[in-house]
């Protein structure tokens, strides 16, 4: 909730989740960062979250994030690496199902344009752009079949199984066994890990 005086700006392409929230001094915007800014040089935090993995154009959207900070600003990124995306069955088929699944969005991903490793860049995305006083950590979950993090990825899966079966790295019969592993409480895995960066706009 934002604090008594503090103006808080939600950006997002689909807003309906973000206007039911009512919150004061909360103001929300239809705004796509890949190609429009808010005013520049008018905030002192800008926060996303595994939102440039998403975007074809990630350079230009954290070129607009940057823009729209003060001088002295900071720039809070949390941001996905699928690196440690692993099966932890003691099965060695239900291993090779995930990897093959997991391989499989990798390269739907990079054939789209887009950065399923971006995790691990966005340090050096930052310093490059002429931020300061980067700080930078990484956390992995354990998770397992039926968590929230598991559904997530099941929907994905279930969403695109039709592409990522054109990619001849994974099988019909291997994604099923995905989707029922992401179903099973004794199914262990380790997920993306999550890279925080924060790091300082000169000036101020």
């Amino acid at each position: 909730m934002p604090r008594p005086g503090r103006r808080v700006v939600a950006i997002d392409l689909e807003t309906r989740y973000l206007e039911a929230l009512d919150l004061p001094n909360l103001e929300v915007r239809c705004l796509d960062i890949a190609t429009e800014t808010a005013e520049p040089s008018s905030f002192d935090l800008v926060h996303t979250r595994a939102v440039l993995v998403h975007i074809l154009e990630c350079a230009q959207a954290l070129r607009n994030m940057i823009s729209a900070l003060k001088p002295g600003g900071w720039l809070l990124l949390e941001e996905p690496d699928v690196v440690s995306l692993t099966s932890a069955a003691s099965d060695p088929a239900d291993r090779d199902s995930m990897a093959k699944t997991i391989d499989a969005i990798v390269q739907v991903h990079l054939s789209a344009g887009a950065d399923p490793y971006l995790g691990k860049r966005v340090p050096t995305l930052l310093r490059e752009r002429g931020l300061t006083e980067i700080t930078v950590e990484g956390t992995a979950l354990v998770s397992h079949g039926g968590s929230a993090h598991a559904q997530c990825l099941a929907l994905t899966v279930t969403k695109i199984q039709d592409i990522l079966l054109e990619t001849s790295r994974v099988s019909r019969a291997e994604v099923d066994r995905f989707l029922a592993l992401m179903d099973d409480p004794d199914h262990w895995f380790m997920d993306c890990v999550m890279v925080r960066a924060c790091a300082r706009k000169p000036g101020g």
